[in-house]
C-alpha cells in the first residue's frame, strides 16, 4: 500500500529549482534515505510531505501530493521546534494529551523520557538544556506519538557515539516492530545504512 506519492513536483524558491518534475513515491513499512549535500532540498521535500512548507513569496510550488487516508506523521525536525519556555514532559505530553486522554499521555510521555536518558530532566525547562538533551526531547516526542509515517532529518547528529548507538538499534526494531514508513534524512551514510533499505542522492531528486 502507498503511504505518500508525489506527482511532478516543482518547487522553486527565489530563482533557484530545488525539484523540477519531482516523482516519488513511498509504499507503507519502506525505509528509504537521503543523503545529499546541504542546501539541495531535502529538508524541504520532508516539509512538503508533512504539508508544513511555508507558502511565501520566495516558494513556486506545483504538483499533486496523495497521501494514504488518515495519515499520521511524526517528524524529527533538524531545527527541533520545541516550545523552549514548557518543560520537557510539557513538550512531549501536549501532542498526546487530545489523543490518549490526560492519564494515558501521562504515562507514555514519562516512559519515553526516562527511555531518552531525560528522567533527571523531566520537570526542566528546556531552553536550559544542552543541545544534545534539547535533541532527545524532539526524539522522546516524535517517536512516542503514534503515527503511520516517521520523518527524521538529522536527528541524532547532536548524540555522543554510545546514545547514538542506543537510538539507531531502538528505532530499527521501533519501525520494524511497528512497520512504519521511514524517510530519513542524514548526512552520515553509515546511519542510512543501518537504517534504510534505499538511499536516495542528489543524482536522484534535485535539480542540476
Amino acid at each position: 500500500m502507498q503511504v505518500v506519492k508525489i506527482n511532478n513536483l516543482t518547487i522553486k524558491k527565489s530563482e533557484n529549482f530545488l525539484f523540477k518534475d519531482f516523482n516519488f513515491s513511498l509504499q507503507q513499512g519502506e525505509k528509504v534515505g537521503i543523503f545529499a549535500p546541504t542546501g539541495t532540498g531535502k529538508s524541504t521535500l520532508l516539509n512538503y510531505i508533512a504539508q508544513i512548507l511555508p507558502l511565501k513569496n520566495d516558494f513556486e510550488i506545483s504538483g499533486d501530493l496523495l497521501t494514504k487516508n488518515d495519515l499520521k506523521i511524526s517528524y524529527v525536525f533538524q531545527d527541533l521546534r520545541l516550545i523552549e519556555n514548557l518543560t520537557v514532559f510539557e513538550n512531549v505530553y501536549l501532542p498526546l494529551k487530545n489523543i490518549y486522554g490526560k492519564e494515558k499521555a501521562k504515562e507514555i510521555a514519562t516512559e519515553y523520557i526516562n527511555k531518552f536518558f531525560l528522567g533527571p530532566k523531566i520537570n526542566q525547562k528546556v531552553f536550559r538544556l544542552s543541545g544534545g538533551e534539547k535533541q532527545r526531547v524532539a526524539i522522546s516526542r516524535a517517536f512516542s506519538f503514534p503515527c503511520h509515517l516517521l520523518l527524521l532529518d538529522e536527528p541524532f547528529h547532536s548524540q555522543d557515539s554510545e546514545k547514538k548507538d542506543f537510538f539507531l538499534n531502538f528505532t530499527k526494531n521501533f519501525i520494524n516492530q511497528q512497520n512504519i514508513t521511514l524517510l530519513m534524512i542524514s548526512h552520515d551514510k553509515n546511519e542510512l545504512n543501518f537504517l534504510c533499505e534505499k538511499i536516495i542522492d542528489e543524482t536522484m531528486f534535485c535539480c542540476k
